[in-house]
């Protein structure tokens, strides 16, 4: 009998404890679960104007969603899921209309900030552009 007891306890695996998932495999199922993951990107002078923006950065609410390291640097959540994200300037909702009016208009917007990687050279370039554009300004 206390043979048959010893082989029951060898069918059981035992629990290291150890609930750590693969970050590859995390990662993987993180993209597999975003269906809709071409979503139109966020765009907050169409929904606000261009008159206020967000001095501050864009942080994930840790009770709204949870996204990998990897997606988090594409930018793509914080311009297709604003709202669950907060505004380090004012609290505010990822969404939500800018805390501080622009005075010179080229303060940068979501946009600027989080470009997604299609845009990302575009706005490189309007950067330059526009530092350019205030160095001319001062020869004058």
């Amino acid at each position: 009998e206390e043979d048959e007891e010893e082989d029951d306890d060898d069918d059981e695996e035992e629990d290291d404890g150890d609930d750590e998932m693969d970050p590859d495999l995390e990662a993987y199922l993180a993209r597999v679960n975003r269906k809709n993951w071409e979503e139109e990107l966020w765009d907050e002078v169409e929904e606000h104007g261009e008159g206020y923006y967000h001095p501050g950065k864009l942080v994930l609410d840790a009770d709204m969603g949870e996204f990998t390291p990897a997606e988090l640097r594409t930018n793509r959540p914080q311009r297709t899921r604003p709202e669950l994200f907060y505004w380090t300037c004012c609290d505010g909702g990822g969404n939500e209309q800018g805390c501080e009016e622009r005075q010179t208009g080229l303060e940068p917007g979501i946009k600027e900030k989080y470009p997604v990687p299609e845009e990302e050279e575009f706005y490189r370039q309007r950067k330059r552009r526009r530092r350019e554009g205030d160095e001319d300004e001062d020869d004058e």
